[in-house]
């Protein structure tokens, strides 16, 4: 008992010492990457919306509990960080009563130490990904098991079910160890087969309503998730570098890869893929890569393989390494890979005469190597195994404490032996890689500042990462973009082509180039910029977006209308390309045209002000006044106090020939903003149809006042005196 409080007083009080430093970087309160897919995920739970219509791309325990955490909290970003901790801690004593009643007292205390203390499962608790409810439910699952097998009752096997089904529906690599799980209650179980079925059984009443959701809301069967063919695909493909999940057909951004995964089995198939047939794109492309090339495919997965037992920790999402620097409770030296993998491999060859008692470490263990080395290898898939490592680590600490008690020399010697030439194999980086270096983790830093409204820290660490990696288009990409929001044009320009320059296929630089000159009004350069986006990004968003504005700038409607159609084409989700089309139909007056247009846009966007407002304009000119008003209304209840939204009402009531009552908004817009100059000019207008005609002139001369250059007011100021002079 005491042992057991010591390691999760160990663990808390670590994860306590660490918290100060994550809570100290902007990323705490600001996710960024999966954590932020997460994030937004659990803010629509906790606001009551538990569907988006779509079946589940990815795993929903964790955004669903996280949800919860936030309907409790506020939306607390510290709640999470507890839970993980403490889930990290139970998981530390988890491993020791896991080691201690397979191995014994020295196993467990070393292992639970191991767990308390690990500086990689600490740093992944401190971030809101799956990886600590995974291995939590994880090591809770193998423990059950174990019980279950020692006690023989059932309720502990559908328990043990239960927990299985539940790191299903966290993180679906389990699904390759649960018919080990499976088969272990049939070799071990008193009643075999009822107690096989109590597994199955715990597993599938977790999966059940995930299923039901997906098959309620596609109408296809997709037991869990749909994002297993893509998987697969990113780890097996002739550009696979064994550890990134990125591929040479898919833009390297989170939304962009997903995006494209779709577009490109749309273009082929030429209609909207189920999603289903989206996983089995990907999965055939796999396959067609591995049955095509065996040789190289076959070096790949020994790639990966030593990538596993390498020394480095891969990074996906943040880095490992970067909150290194930022922690020093992470610089554990005595607690690396490096250290606990050669301890774990004299263990799983000394306790092999133990196999069958350790059978269900053993299958796991074996299971899920196999099933990270078929995917891609980084620290944050390689990290759930670490645990039950770490419980062959604990063994062999015994083995080696054992041999030296009892002075078995050639026992220590082969251990020794064992023990050097696994820290030599672990270190000798056999697969030929080294992590990225930190440019990425320094971005993603800048990035947050710079939505955060800090240009100043955000462009020192744009300028970081470019020190650390001088061809990082990201970095040169990010300075232009903020000398972009600062007005900057040409500083923007020069940072822009460094992009282009270090990495010469970059598409989002030459979009960025080419609403740029498009701006500047030099339509050449932009087409020319566009069209080298959308050869090296064919669904890249906006871009035909943006090539179908320089038509209609240049007077081609009709082929803007086909380039603002592949748009939608490509991300039907793109309200902007909508309220293009919108815009051209309305232009070229077929209003109905334009409001199926705009009514889309505002259905995907219903809080952009211009596309609601532009809708209700069109409505207006239709003679669907009600419709009109309904949509002003609308933006009212959302920003009673908006001038723009108090302004574009006036304007609609006095296209209807409301005059009074736009009036009465105009001189309210007057009241608070007298240099208003659109208000200025149109009260004037309100004014001489009410026949008051000095004041007319006098908002008139006001208009001119702010900008000398207003025609319609002199044009106005022009008539109206003249029809003063002759009379009428």
């Amino acid at each position: 008992m005491f042992a057991a409080l010591a390691i999760l007083a160990v663990a808390l009080i670590v994860r306590f010492l660490y918290l100060p430093h994550i809570q100290a970087l902007p990323t705490f309160d600001h996710p960024v990457m999966d954590a932020e897919y997460h994030d937004d995920w659990a803010r629509e739970v906790a606001a009551g919306r538990f569907s988006d219509g779509q079946p589940f791309f990815r795993a929903p325990l964790y955004p669903f509990l996280l949800g919860g955490l936030y309907r409790l909290t506020g939306g607390s970003y510290l709640a999470p960080r507890l839970l993980q901790f403490i889930l990290g801690a139970l998981t530390a004593l988890l491993t020791y009563a896991l080691a201690w009643r397979l191995v014994g007292r020295l196993a467990g205390v070393a292992s639970g130490l191991m767990a308390a203390l690990y500086p990689v499962l600490l740093y992944f608790e401190g971030e809101l990904l799956t990886e600590t409810l995974f291995i939590f439910l994880i090591m809770l699952s193998l423990y059950l098991l174990v019980l279950a097998r020692d006690k023989q009752k059932s309720c502990l096997w559908l328990l043990a079910g239960l927990c299985l089904g539940g790191a299903l529906i966290t993180r679906p690599t389990v699904a390759i160890f649960i018919p080990f799980a499976v088969l272990g209650a049939l070799l071990f179980g008193k009643r075999k087969v009822v107690h096989a079925l109590l597994v199955i059984v715990g597993v599938l009443v977790m999966l059940a309503p995930v299923t039901a959701h997906n098959v309620a809301v596609s109408g296809e069967f997709i037991p869990l998730v749909w994002q297993g063919g893509l998987n697969l695909y990113l780890g097996n493909n002739p550009a696979a570098d064994g550890w990134s999940a990125t591929s040479p057909a898919l833009r390297k951004d989170w939304w962009g890869g997903y995006y494209d995964q779709i577009a490109i089995p749309r273009q082929e198939l030429e209609r909207e893929p189920l999603y289903t047939e989206v996983s089995d794109y990907w999965t055939g492309k796999a396959l067609e890569y591995i049955k095509g090339h065996p040789g190289p495919w076959a070096k790949l997965m020994l790639k990966k393989a030593a990538l596993f037992w390498g020394s480095f920790e891969f990074p996906n999402n943040l880095d490992f390494n970067f909150m290194k620097l930022h922690s020093r409770v992470l610089r554990n030296p005595l607690l690396t890979f490096a250290t606990v993998a050669p301890l774990a491999l004299l263990g799983l060859v000394v306790m092999a005469p133990r196999a069958k008692r350790l059978y269900f470490l053993y299958t796991f263990f074996l299971a899920f190597f196999a099933g990270t080395v078929a995917f891609f290898v980084c620290s944050r898939y390689r990290i759930p195994t670490l645990p039950v490592m770490m419980i062959f680590a604990g063994g062999a600490v015994a083995y080696v404490v054992d041999s030296v008690k009892e002075r078995r020399v050639a026992k220590a010697v082969f251990a020794v032996a064992a023990l050097v030439l696994g820290s030599v194999l672990v270190s000798l980086n056999l697969a030929g890689m080294r992590p990225p270096g930190l440019a990425q983790s320094y971005t993603v830093l800048a990035n947050v500042y710079r939505e955060e409204g800090r240009p100043e820290e955000a462009a020192v660490y744009f300028e970081k990462s470019i020190e650390d990696n001088p061809l990082w288009g990201d970095g040169y990409e990010g300075l232009g973009l903020l000398a972009l929001e600062q007005g900057d044009t040409d500083e923007a320009e020069r940072q822009l082509l460094k992009a282009i320059e270090a990495e010469p296929a970059r598409a989002t630089s030459y979009r960025s180039l080419a609403m740029l000159y498009i701006s500047r009004g030099d339509l050449a350069k932009a087409r020319t910029a566009v069209e080298s986006a959308i050869r090296y990004a064919p669904y890249l968003e906006d871009s035909h977006n943006i090539l179908g504005t320089i038509e209609r700038q240049e007077g081609n409607t009709q082929k803007a209308i086909e380039l603002f159609e592949r748009e939608i084409e490509i991300s039907p989700g793109n309200w902007r390309a909508y309220a293009n089309l919108g815009s051209v139909y309305d232009e070229g007056g077929d209003l109905n045209a334009a409001i199926m247009a705009y009514d889309k846009a505002v259905e995907l966007n219903p809080g952009e002000p211009d596309i609601v407002f532009a809708l209700a304009t069109v409505y207006s000119r239709n003679g669907q006044p009600d419709r009109a008003q309904a949509m002003l209304d609308r933006l009212e209840g959302a920003r009673p106090e908006n001038p723009t939204l108090m302004y574009n009402k006036a304007v609609l009531l006095q296209n209807e020939g409301k005059n009074e009552e736009a009036g009465l908004i105009y001189e309210s817009i007057l009241a608070s903003d007298p240099s208003h100059e659109g208000a200025l000019v149109n009260l004037g207008v309100v004014y001489a149809r009410q026949g008051r005609n000095r004041e007319a002139l006098e908002m008139w001369e006001r208009a001119l006042e702010v900008n000398p250059g207003n025609r319609n007011a002199r044009r106005n100021i022009d008539l109206l005196r003249e029809r003063m002079r002759s009379g009428d």
